[in-house]
């Protein structure tokens, strides 16, 4: 019972992130091929696209 309810979960979360990793991904070249250089000097300014510190 316990043990497949936080299997599920378990999978459940690392589903969510791979999405929102390949998600980040998509909006940044959306975002390069619009605002070109703006994006750019952004993008050196802002190190970290989602989680501060980690990525």
């Amino acid at each position: 019972g316990l043990k497949v309810i936080v299997v599920a979960w378990l999978v459940e979360i690392t589903l969510l992130m791979i999405s929102v990793v390949f998600r980040v991904s998509q909006e940044d070249q959306v975002l390069k091929s619009t605002f070109r250089g703006e994006w750019e000097k952004w993008a050196k300014a802002v190190r970290y696209r989602l989680i501060p510190g980690i990525y």
